[in-house]
């Protein structure tokens, strides 16, 4: 009798340990990334507006279409683009934590002032 509980025991745990296996082998999907594109110009960024979603990865294209240089700043992430000459572009790369309104702009003197900066919003 002893021995049908062992051997049950064994396969029990044999069981286990496969199922438990096969869970940490499994593929896991790649975490889905929202590309968006952001146009810099002269005193504006097209859009002005961009919605994400908290916790997902955001990749931003930024591209100066204009005739001067831009940058792209988002001053509450400490994220920036290098500053761009005109055609040159950047991606910037982020993972929102938390819900709320946050301003972009660029920060070349001025700029900002005659209106290249936007918001986005992160749900």
């Amino acid at each position: 009798m002893r021995t049908v509980i062992w051997v049950a025991v064994a396969i029990v745990l044999v069981l286990a340990a496969l199922t438990y296996g096969r869970a940490l082998l499994a593929p896991t999907e790649p975490a889905a990334v929202r590309e968006l594109t952001v146009h810099g110009f002269e005193y504006d960024f097209d859009p002005k507006e961009l919605t994400v979603h908290r916790g997902e990865t955001v990749r931003l294209l930024v591209r100066n279409t204009g005739t001067i240089e831009h940058d792209l700043t988002i001053p509450d992430w400490d994220a920036a683009t290098p500053l761009l000459s005109p055609g040159e572009e950047a991606i910037l790369e982020f993972q929102p934590t938390r819900s709320g309104t946050f301003r972009f702009l660029c920060t070349v003197p001025g700029h900002n002032e005659l209106g290249m900066n936007g918001t986005i919003r992160v749900e």
